[in-house]
């Protein structure tokens, strides 16, 4: 069966330095998989970053963690996940996550 994004959570400390760390659920029957995963960091419709590409692979429990690269002067209010296979070539899934620019921990 072919991978999806079955949800996730965002979280982002409150100072400058902080980096925005993503949790993103696939599955725990994906355990053991590599992906690649690009994720676009949005605020008020400019992007915060250049949305690189990193391997990664799902953990036992179903999850694929990735953090930032960047710490943004400013929270994002929208986030844009690509999921990718290994090579990075194949695009198994994305999804568009609406947030509240704060910091904390918001699940999706």
């Amino acid at each position: 069966q072919s991978m999806s994004i079955k949800g996730g959570s965002f979280s982002t400390g409150s100072a400058d330095e902080d980096l925005t760390y993503a949790s993103i659920y696939v599955g725990s029957q994906h355990a053991g998989e590599k992906v690649t995963i690009q994720i676009y960091y949005y605020r008020d419709g400019n992007l915060l970053n250049h949305g690189n590409m990193v391997p990664d692979h799902v953990k036992s429990d179903g999850y694929i963690d990735v953090k930032s690269a960047d710490a943004y002067k400013y929270y994002p209010d929208y986030a844009e996940i690509n999921l990718y296979d290994e090579a990075g070539t194949t695009l198994l899934d994305s999804q568009s996550v609406s947030l509240l620019p704060q910091s904390g921990t918001q699940t999706f």
